[in-house]
């Protein structure tokens, strides 16, 4: 059976266009701003909804990256035991050729709750510091795919600088 997710978003645009719009006060200008806010959204989704698996698996292998560098610098340690699990079960989801999307999304999810333990958790001040300094430098290829996911919003001030999705999500910053 045909996927019809993508036809029956533009149907909800093009109701809220044609049918919504219009009823929606002239002399509401909040209501009149929020609506046009929606449907600019609503038609940015459409465009990046055959993505969002690209999305998914690049945040979890994003997050891996992530976590690698944190168990580097943590070396044999007990806070770096549960980030090793959420590691493991990462790589069977991202290793899976029929994950779902959610399933890689919860996957993430975990890596990240267990790299945000370790930063909660108890170290010595220069291995914390050095931790920190790596999920930044790792943070710029996050930036760099954010900054491509988004182009076509038209806030970025520097589109021209921005790598194309397909380009941002399988290289690495």
């Amino acid at each position: 059976m045909a996927d019809h997710s993508e036809n029956a978003l533009r149907a909800v645009i093009k109701s809220l266009r044609d049918v919504v719009g219009p009823s929606v006060a002239a002399d509401d200008p909040l209501a009149q701003e929020q609506l046009g806010l929606s449907l600019l959204h609503l038609e940015f989704l459409a465009t990046r909804l055959p993505q969002l698996h690209t999305r998914a698996v690049f945040e979890l292998k994003h997050h891996v990256r992530m976590a690698h560098a944190v168990i580097d610098r943590l070396g044999e340690s007990r806070a770096a035991d549960a980030l090793r699990a959420a590691v493991e079960d990462a790589g069977r989801a991202l290793s899976n050729p029929i994950a779902r999307t959610d399933t890689l999304g919860k996957a993430t999810d975990r890596v990240s709750a267990e790299i945000t333990a370790v930063l909660r958790a108890d170290l010595e001040t220069s291995a914390a510091a050095d931790i920190e300094r790596a999920i930044v430098d790792i943070s710029a290829e996050r930036i760099a795919f954010e900054r491509a996911w988004y182009l076509p919003t038209g806030f970025d001030p520097k589109p021209e600088s921005v790598l194309s999705l397909d380009d941002a999500s399988t290289t690495r910053a």
